[in-house]
């Protein structure tokens, strides 16, 4: 199975929420509705070239008559699921198919997945000509539990690595999109070797803050991103459709009027210069999306940013504030004189930018946080397993900042975050609130966020500050270094 470099593809998916679906329009008509939106709408010109049918498409029951084969539900599917692929591929698409390294599907409480059939299965998806395969985690230890994160089994690399060997053995090329939910320890270390794309965190949700969350989960990711390897943000949203008694699967939530246009603009930009594959889920109707999301998410100089040929880390500031702020970057700080300027959402340049010499920060000192004291209502305290840097000594960090691998799996469909926070004040000037995001993938791997303090002060006796916020932890602090 070749590797190719990074998809961008349309999304339709029939999620079963009980043991019987209804559905008054069948799923077929809907999805080649779908499908024949998004040539309409011009969305396979800017590189939207996939369809993929999500968790709900199978029958209940393995076929007796085919070895135990899945079969396509022939109620949702009353024409058969080569015919819907047929379609697809005359519309110059290609075909994306879902299943799980579990017993059961997601969303479901019956639907057979394909733990124990990985060979059969893989026959199946090249020979109705599937072209990409989504993989799943549900159901990884059990066929009652569908949520599992923290066993053993549920985080281990075992199963995803069964079905990328059964389909490296049939005689079709097929995208192998992992959906581990980026659980466990050095997760982009494996993944990125068989998957083209890997889930990195919990679900999205229609929510600001899971934007916030998923960002600060992908940092550590580019160093494993590569031509043809990328970590997906994920664009899923599940919505109660109008027309339909089942839930859809939604994908990326830009056109569902979940955010407002500015909000659209930074999640599709954040998303594109992270190399996660774009996936969409907005009624492909132009009476149903609206035109400035339909602009956003078919901006060719924002998709070309994604679709790098060098897959590269891109240089973004965020603006987390909920209120305008105006920020200024000096372009010499990160080794660079000077740039020219474009606005990719306006497709306008600015000009040159930051004609200044360029000079790299250099060092003036670190300082160990365990030659820190403690003062006020700070503490020690030992951490529970898995939630921080293990005992050990911390001069094997030196050079770095902090460690934080809190990925919040299990909160994050609430209020759950993966940053730390703290202030940081130095001298007698106000303290400013910093997020940590993760730092790696397992509490030994540090990372570094530099940040701009005033008040330092030339030469010996400043006082930097590091201050947590109530009861929760504040990150992992190995050390600090001044730099000039």
């Amino acid at each position: 199975m070749a590797h190719r470099s990074l998809l961008v593809f349309a999304s339709v998916a029939i999620v079963a929420t009980s043991k019987t679906v209804r559905s008054p329009t069948p799923p077929l008509a809907k999805i080649k509705e779908s499908a024949e939106g998004l040539i309409a709408l011009g969305l396979d010109k800017v590189g939207y070239n996939f369809v993929t049918v999500e968790c709900g498409w199978n029958a209940l029951e393995r076929g007796t008559e085919a070895a135990g084969r899945l079969q396509w539900n022939a109620t949702l599917f009353p024409s058969g699921g080569n015919a819907l692929v047929d379609f697809i591929h005359n519309l110059r698409l290609g075909f994306g198919l879902y299943s799980g390294a579990g017993y059961l599907q997601c969303g479901s409480t019956d639907l057979p997945a394909s733990l124990g059939f990985e060979q059969m299965d893989a026959e199946s998806f090249a020979e109705w000509g599937g072209d990409s395969l989504k993989y799943d985690n549900c159901y990884s230890t059990s066929t009652t539990t569908m949520v599992d994160s923290s066993s053993a089994e549920s985080q281990s690399p075992a199963r995803f690595q069964h079905m990328v060997t059964e389909l490296q053995a049939v005689k079709r090329d097929m995208r192998y999109y992992v959906c581990h939910w980026g659980i466990g320890v050095d997760v982009g270390s494996w993944v990125s070797a068989i998957g083209n794309t890997w889930r990195i965190s919990n679900d999205i949700y229609n929510a600001w803050r899971s934007i916030w969350r998923i960002t600060n989960q992908a940092v550590p990711h580019y160093r494993h991103t590569s031509p043809g390897h990328f970590p997906d943000l994920d664009m899923r949203q599940e919505i109660p459709s109008p027309n339909l008694e089942l839930l859809l699967t939604f994908c990326m939530i830009i056109g569902l009027n979940a955010l407002s246009a500015d909000e659209e603009r930074f999640y599709f930009g954040m998303w594109a210069i992270n190399s996660s594959p774009l996936v969409l889920g907005a009624a492909l109707d132009p009476n149903r999306l609206s035109q400035t999301s339909l602009e956003i998410m078919s901006n060719k100089e924002v998709i070309a940013l994604n679709q790098d040929a060098l897959a590269k880390q891109i240089l973004g500031i965020a603006n987390w504030k909920n209120d305008s702020q105006d920020v200024s970057l000096t372009l010499s700080t990160l080794g660079i004189a000077a740039a020219q300027a474009r606005d990719v959402w306006a497709a306008e340049d600015i000009g040159e930018v930051n004609i200044v010499p360029a000079a790299p920060l250099t060092s003036e000192r670190y300082y160990d946080a365990a030659q820190a004291s403690l003062s006020g209502l700070a503490r020690k305290i030992r951490c529970p397993d898995g939630t921080c840097l293990p005992t050990g000594p911390w001069y094997e960090f030196d050079g770095h900042d902090f460690i934080n691998y809190d990925y919040v799996f299990t909160t994050a469909w609430g209020l759950g975050d993966n940053i730390r926070n703290a202030t940081i004040a130095v001298n007698d000037q106000r303290a400013v609130r910093w997020a940590f995001p993760l730092s790696g993938g397992n509490w030994n791997e540090s990372g570094r966020l530099i940040v701009e303090c005033d008040g330092l002060k030339k030469g010996s006796g400043n006082v930097v500050i590091f201050t947590g916020f109530g009861n929760s932890s504040a990150p992992d602090l190995v050390g600090f270094e001044l730099l000039a």
